[in-house]
């Protein structure tokens, strides 16, 4: 995983006024950039922190902090999904690893989530053949669902697209940004086709209580951290086929998502956008609730634009705005959501000998009421992330807490891979010595300082309007039931709201 510097560019022409303006370096809101100089629109790119996340211990081993995992490149046909179509229309060079499926281990199983039909049952079947009844419901719902979840999201740029015929004729039509599908339909149109049993399909309520069915109550509950409702069995079909469903359409960038932004910068700049790296954003201008423009060091007069994609957090964000407080105006910044944990990450540097044969990433262990394990294996590298997230509150920032997780963390990968302790050389930050690397690590003094591409939030997010005219949230405060996906959602309908300002189809268009 080789990170190559920038290198430094010669001082940059600023204009007066653009069209988009990039706030930070989320990858969605990167996208948004993208998406936006397509269409020849002029773009400014302003990160807010430094790129390349990745952290390098004396002796040379890498920390990638961030979960390596992108949803919506391909679905269990082959064709593109939403991040993939975004990608292909802005003539992104990427190289992408495309995961065969989400291997998930736990008590007494192994659940492979794979693209080919069957392939739950084949897993199901060999290792608890009591369980092949109800793993042939599950696979059958699962290829279903999973087919409308995955084309409803990739056809989103089609269902933003005003007809050029019919935008000479009328307006833009207001669309609804909180779209989803009509699972309710879904179900019922299964149930029709006997691809489940209204009476024994394990999600249908009564059916749950004693096994096998139990079993799959608890990989959705436990294993899938899908909430559930005893009231209502359709809101457990929804969250749970959704998120597996998307997690199917997965997979890893090389060289780790610092060089995913990279390669997302350079194409916005080979697309006419201005970038700036060393010249960070002093104000957010906003008046009557209406954004007004920016304004950067060393550049006394603000620089107006038209349109300000979020992509750090709302609340560092609402640390820039300056508003005129002489007039009083109705719409003002959302409130951010809460996060509910941090990913807290230890880098591994593994022998070949030592992993398990056919061992790929992603890799989940779940323990019954203790937080999931996700494992990626970096293969050019001899490197395996093992990544937890912790409860976003204070006492997560201790070492010893952090000592005594990292520790729990290593058990269970020792557990799964049993000879990998005999092959192992580093671990980094090495939690067993001193503290010293977790420290330099993770030592942030206080939850405001975690960042945010670290953060995690659950339940719904606050959609991409930010409340303020002209802003729009592209981060993973927007769609976090989403998962990963929930960035791009929300780049492709901020471009999409974009295009409607300056008389265009859609954000294809």
């Amino acid at each position: 995983m080789k990170v190559e510097r920038r290198v430094v560019q010669p001082p940059l022409k600023f204009q007066d006024q653009y069209d988009w303006i990039v706030l930070g370096d989320d990858p969605g809101a990167l996208l948004s950039g993208v998406l936006a100089a397509k269409l020849g629109l002029s773009v400014l790119i302003l990160p807010l922190s430094p790129l390349g996340t990745l952290l390098k211990a004396p002796d040379g081993m890498l920390l990638d902090p961030e979960p390596n995992w992108l949803v919506g490149l391909k679905d269990s046909e082959g064709r593109a999904g939403l991040l993939d179509r975004c990608l292909t229309h802005a003539g992104v060079s990427a190289s992408f690893a495309l995961a065969e499926g989400v291997q998930c281990l736990l008590p007494g199983h192994r659940l492979q989530l794979g693209h080919r039909p069957g392939v739950n049952v084949e897993e199901i079947g060999r290792e608890s053949p009591r369980d092949r009844v109800w793993a042939e419901s599950f696979d059958r719902a699962l290829q279903y669902f999973g087919t409308e979840v995955r084309s409803f999201w990739a056809a989103l740029p089609d269902r933003l697209t005003v007809p050029a015929e019919e935008e000479k004729r009328k307006k833009w039509i207001r669309l609804k940004w909180r779209e989803s599908p009509d699972f309710r339909g879904v179900l019922k149109r299964a149930a029709n086709r006997g691809l489940i049993s209204g009476d024994r399909f394990w999600l249908k309520r009564g059916a749950v209580s004693g096994a096998p069915g139990a079993f799959w109550e608890w990989l959705l509950r436990a294993g899938l951290g899908t909430t559930f409702r005893t009231d209502d069995h359709v809101p457990r079909i929804r969250n749970a086929f959704e998120h597996i469903a998307l997690a199917q359409s997965g997979g890893s960038f090389e060289g780790g998502l610092s060089n995913y932004r990279e390669v997302l910068i350079d194409t916005a700049r080979s697309l006419g956008a201005t970038f700036s790296e060393s010249l960070p954003c002093r104000a957010i201008f906003v008046e009557e609730g209406r954004f007004l423009g920016v304004q950067i060091a060393q550049r006394a007069s603000m620089i107006s634009g038209n349109a300000l994609a979020i992509g750090c957090g709302l609340d560092q964000a609402r640390e820039y705005l300056s508003s005129n407080q002489k007039r009083n105006f109705v719409r003002k910044l959302k409130k951010a959501p809460q996060p509910n944990g941090w990913c807290f990450t230890l880098s591994l540097k593994i022998r070949k000998e030592g992993l398990p044969v056919g061992m790929h990433s992603p890799l989940v262990w779940q323990d019954p009421g203790a937080p999931a394990l996700l494992i990626e294996r970096v293969l050019e590298q001899d490197l395996v992330y093992l990544r937890t997230y912790l409860p976003f509150r204070q006492e997560s920032l201790g070492i010893e807490y952090q000592r005594i997780v990292a520790a729990r963390m290593l058990r269970q990968f020792v557990e799964i891979a049993p000879f990998s302790e005999f092959h192992l050389q580093r671990v980094f930050p090495d939690f067993r010595g001193d503290g010293v690397e977790l420290s330099e690590a993770y030592g942030f003094p206080s939850l405001l300082l975690v960042p945010e591409n670290l953060r995690r939030y659950s339940g719904v997010g606050v959609g991409t309007d930010s409340g303020i005219q002209g802003m729009y949230v592209v981060n993973p405060e927007a769609y976090p039931e989403l998962g990963t996906l929930g960035a791009t959602v929300a780049a492709v309908q901020a471009v999409a709201a974009l295009a409607q300002q300056k008389g265009l189809s859609g954000p294809f268009g």
